[in-house]
């Protein structure tokens, strides 16, 4: 079996919480914390490996709830 890895489109990477940096472009993998801020919203703290710039990102839960 031969595997062949394929470029994720832009739009996947945002969708699978993987931010590239604001600073340098990066692409990040994982927050370096997550945190409930209410029942309804995430916030993740992420800091970049390549440059060290650190930025947070919040996630409302309510826009992905099924009607």
């Amino acid at each position: 079996m031969t595997l062949h890895a394929a470029p994720v489109p832009s739009a996947g990477k945002r969708y699978f919480a993987m931010p590239p940096c604001p600073r340098c472009g990066d692409t990040l993998f994982a927050p370096e914390i997550s945190e409930h801020v209410s029942a309804h919203e995430v916030r993740h703290r992420w800091s970049c490996e390549a440059c060290g710039h650190g930025f947070i990102t919040s996630v409302d839960l309510f826009r992905f709830r099924r009607n």
